[in-house]
């Protein structure tokens, strides 16, 4: 939904709440150690299933290991969009990082198409810099509302005289 143009703010949230975080944690913990814990017997002492079991086990570090990192440094994003500037600020438990565009910094601004297989099809606003990085908004579920972001975004920071 469009704007109304007296806003002079747009405060964009990509939120990472503490209870998901949590939960990636605890999932990932659980599986990496109790994967060894019940597996173990099977690769020591060696014998002939040895190789079988730590196949497993490495497998199941693979999932647990990443989806526990992910609960610990997965960053909460926040854009602060104002007249000619737009901040993104990103945090996890562990850091915080502060990004700070004009219009000259700012390479393209672009609305996304995030194809499923599983449903239907969500979009989101793709922010490139001169910096090299991409920041990408929350996705939306129809194309009009990540358009009407975009566009509310180039109204604000003046994308659209260049």
């Amino acid at each position: 939904m469009p704007r109304p143009p007296s806003i002079q703010t747009l405060e964009h949230h990509i939120p990472v709440p503490r209870f998901i975080r949590i939960l990636f944690v605890a999932i990932g913990a659980f599986i990496v150690v109790i994967t060894p814990w019940e597996l173990g017997r099977g690769v020591w002492p060696v014998n002939l299933t040895s190789p079988f079991f730590a196949v497993i086990i490495l497998g199941a570090w693979a999932v647990g290991g990443p989806l526990a990192l992910t609960g610990l440094l997965g960053r909460s994003v926040t854009w602060y969009i104002r007249p000619n500037h737009i901040t993104v600020k990103a945090n996890n438990p562990f850091s915080k990082y502060t990004f700070h565009y004009t219009p000259a910094k700012i390479i393209s601004l672009e609305v996304v198409e995030h194809e499923w297989m599983e449903g239907p099809n969500t979009w989101f606003v793709t922010l490139a810099t001169t910096d090299g990085h991409k920041h990408n908004s929350r996705e939306f579920e129809e194309k009009k509302d990540a358009e009407a972001f975009k566009t509310d975004i180039e109204r604000l920071v003046s994308l659209e005289q260049r």
